[in-house]
């Protein structure tokens, strides 16, 4: 992410301008050298994720979403509309694994 974001994304929804506040906080937190940042960024998406995917899939793809590169998940934490990309991404991926899969 060349120079990162400059300022928390404005939006109508107070929703998702609230998401997009919350998470740019959370972005000095993102980094390598932070062992926790993983749990920090799954407990602040959990919710928004739970409400997209309902709670069977939510634990799965926040997990899916917490293992993506660093930039990747700085690109979700402050702008909501990468984080519904995301999940959709991830959603896609464990329907067209699961059709692979025997039953």
């Amino acid at each position: 992410m060349q120079g990162g974001p400059q300022a928390p994304l404005q939006n109508s929804d107070p929703v998702i301008f609230s998401y997009n506040q919350k998470g740019f906080g959370y972005l000095p937190a993102v980094v390598a050298e932070n062992p926790n940042y993983k749990g920090i960024v799954g407990e602040f998406i959990y919710e928004y994720v739970e409400k997209l995917v309902g709670d069977q899939r939510a634990p799965k793809i926040t997990g899916m979403l917490i293992d993506l590169p660093i930039d990747e998940i700085k690109s979700y934490l402050y702008d909501f509309s990468q984080l519904y990309k995301k999940i959709g991404d991830a959603v896609n991926l464990l329907t067209q694994l699961s059709a692979q899969t025997p039953q």
